[in-house]
């Protein structure tokens, strides 16, 4: 699977611009997006999960234009926010299966998917309580399952490790890492171990475009990079790969 990102703008109200001639092409593997807030992250990510229509420009998944064709990638998706909202009298598993039901998926075998990630994402001692006596780590653990449950081939994650400890962290990461070789992931997040941990490659971001992208991630390096980068684009040095 290939995603094309070509000249994309998201223009606003009073002349501002959330993406600016944005330019991106992706393959399978785990895309790290770093950069400060309001750099157009959050922005990318509504648009790539068709919540959001580009003012300019053109994305395509597999040669077809997502934003005449939406469902190309409503189909393949799984798509976390960074603001994710529960039914909190529903349990675990309520909300799941009314999530996979949805996404048009019933029968046993997505029973049995659940419950396989429930125990992945160590909730099963909880499955059957309401989701408003949740923790805020439990209830993005859960955000995490309704993401999976249809076994999307994209998978967009806005700050997913946000309220996980640090051992939900290890146990989040193993799982994505043995997600990622046959689909497209893209993760945004403000722990730099995160990425560093968890991406094949990384895009830095900063007003509304790249600075640079495909770099290798070695640890410890990309704190300094990312610095680097930041610094040269408020400095008034241009783009680069």
């Amino acid at each position: 699977m290939e995603i094309s990102i070509k000249g994309v703008s998201k223009k606003y109200k009073g002349n501002k611009y959330g993406l600016k001639d944005f330019n991106l092409e992706l393959k399978n593997g785990i895309l790290g997006l770093i950069g400060p807030n309001g750099a157009g992250k959050s922005t990318l990510m509504r648009i790539l999960a068709t919540i959001s229509r580009p003012t300019e420009g053109q994305i395509c998944l597999d040669g077809t234009d997502i934003v005449k064709f939406p469902d190309t990638v409503r189909k393949v998706l799984g798509y976390l926010p960074q603001d994710f909202g529960v039914y909190p009298n529903l349990t675990a598993i309520e909300f799941l299966e009314y999530i996979a039901a949805l996404k048009g998926f019933t029968g046993k075998s997505i029973k049995l998917r659940i419950e396989a990630l429930l125990e992945e994402l160590n909730l099963t001692i909880v499955k059957n309580r309401p989701i408003g006596t949740y923790s805020g780590g439990m209830k993005q653990r859960i955000g995490i399952a309704q993401v999976l449950v249809g076994d999307p081939s994209l998978i967009i994650l806005d700050e997913p490790t946000v309220g996980l400890d640090p051992e939900e962290r290890v146990r989040f990461r193993n799982l994505l890492t043995d997600l990622s070789g046959e689909r497209i992931v893209i993760l945004s997040s403000h722990i730099v171990s995160d990425i560093e941990t968890m991406a094949s490659e990384v895009a830095i971001v900063y007003q509304g475009r790249v600075l640079k992208h495909g770099f290798p991630v070695e640890k410890g390096s990309l704190e300094d990079t990312y610095l680097q980068a930041i610094a040269s684009a408020k400095n008034g040095g241009g783009n680069g790969d």
